[in-house]
């Protein structure tokens, strides 16, 4: 068990290192295009379609963060069960 649990800790700070890698790369190369093409009016409509589609990253990744936490909150919770019934088992009264 407390293996699947490291996995899943390593894979969560890959997952959230790679995701903030690509998010800083986009930004920035949508940025570099917006400052280099754009008219002022259609940088300000750019910015807004770039500003909602990153408010529904974030939310897809919150959900995505609040699914693993609940995850892991639920594997927390098995193996302290499992860790109590042992102890019984080892220990009657």
């Amino acid at each position: 068990m407390g293996n699947q649990a490291d996995r899943f800790g390593d894979g969560l700070a890959v997952g959230v290192l790679i995701g903030s890698v690509i998010g800083g790369v986009v930004g920035a190369l949508i940025t570099s295009q917006v400052q280099r093409q754009a008219k002022p009016m259609a940088v300000q409509e750019t910015l807004e379609e770039v500003q909602k589609n990153t408010e529904q990253v974030l939310g897809d990744a919150r959900r995505s963060l609040e699914e693993k936490i609940t995850q892991l909150n639920e594997a927390i919770e098995t193996a302290r069960q499992r860790l109590t019934s042992l102890e019984d088992v080892r220990s009657p009264d």
